[in-house]
């Protein structure tokens, strides 16, 4: 393997030779083991979602939408297009955008390799709006066969790899140490059917993406398909099904529980209405001082909309002294 031939690429034009040529191995493990569960959450969409298969059949606007755009998605002529606003607006929906976690569609990023400067395309993105950093980025895979399978998942490596550079680089911009290692949360999109990934990505293996050697630690990226009762039917019905929709649902509920570590926190003691707290404050605010995160919790947990997904009211303990995460 280190005797692979590596060239200098564009990220949309990596294949599995390019990541044979970097060490780095896909593996599918079972759903639950890849989120670390015994059973998969419930999900925390509205029921009407759940129930009702055609959009004539909802009362919400905001449904219906995400019902137009799930349609609009799996038309073939039309499929990047549409998946795009489908991601876009299920995004919203799910509750992976919030005040200061925006989704982004169709951004470049820089990626470094053999010692030259290509970019890699993400198709669609969570990015912290605050610290300009990425949390999640998706891959739209825009055919259905094998080939094409295989190379998305190539190229949300590539990608992964970029903007693993892309948040040190605004990092050491904020004055922050540059991380040495993270877990970059990615997505396929097969059409509206999602694959997650969990990607390591090291300083090491960057440097080596860089300079065109290979690694010699393997880097190892688990994914894992929804359990949907008709698996080798995941690829054509995607989420239009409802019993497909309930199990897809149910990953993206577990799903935030990746994307939330994701966030850079330090921990600071602050006081709230006379109670002694230990907060993780998100990188961003920290540099502020405590005067800039001592208004009360819920408010600037509303105003920051980092984690709105999570429980907002911070344990007081007997001292009355408590610990929360603030955002």
């Amino acid at each position: 393997m280190a005797n692979l031939i590596r060239s200098a690429k564009y990220g949309s034009d990596w294949t599995l030779h390019d990541l044979k040529s970097q060490n780095i191995s896909l593996n599918e493990i079972d759903c639950l083991t890849f989120f670390g569960l015994k059973e998969l959450p419930q999900p925390s969409v509205d029921p009407e979602l759940l129930a009702n298969v055609k959009a004539d059949t909802m009362e919400e606007d905001d449904h219906v939408l995400l019902m137009y755009y799930l349609n609009d998605a799996m038309i073939p002529d039309e499929k990047e297009s549409g998946v795009l606003n489908f991601i876009f607006h299920l995004f919203t929906t799910i509750g992976y955008s919030a005040p200061g976690r925006i989704p982004r569609l169709q951004s470049n990023y820089p990626l470094f390799i053999c010692h030259t400067k290509k970019t890699a395309t993400i198709d669609a993105c969570i990015r912290d709006v605050p610290q300009n950093s990425i949390h999640l980025i998706v891959k739209i895979e825009k055919r259905l066969d094998e080939s094409d399978r295989e190379n998305a998942q190539a190229r949300l490596v590539a990608e992964a790899v970029a903007a693993f550079h892309h948040n040190n680089s605004i990092r050491e911009k904020n004055g922050f140490p540059p991380l040495e290692e993270a877990v970059m949360p990615g997505i396929v999109m097969v059409v509206t059917a999602p694959v997650f990934f969990k990607i390591p990505v090291t300083n090491t293996l960057s440097t080596h993406n860089r300079h065109g050697t290979y690694p010699p630690e393997e880097t190892r990226v688990n994914y894992c398909y929804p359990p949907v009762p008709r698996p080798d039917l995941l690829r054509r019905e995607g989420m239009k099904p409802l019993d497909n929709r309930r199990v897809i649902f149910q990953c993206y509920e577990a799903f935030k529980a990746v994307i939330v570590p994701n966030l850079p926190v330090t921990t600071q003691w602050i006081d709230v209405d006379g109670c002694r707290v230990e907060c993780a404050v998100p990188d961003a605010y920290s540099r502020a001082g405590t005067g800039a995160i001592s208004e009360p919790l819920h408010f600037l947990s509303s105003f920051l909309g980092f984690l709105s997904f999570l429980p907002r009211t911070p344990e007081m303990g007997p001292n009355p002294n408590g610990r929360c995460l603030v955002g």
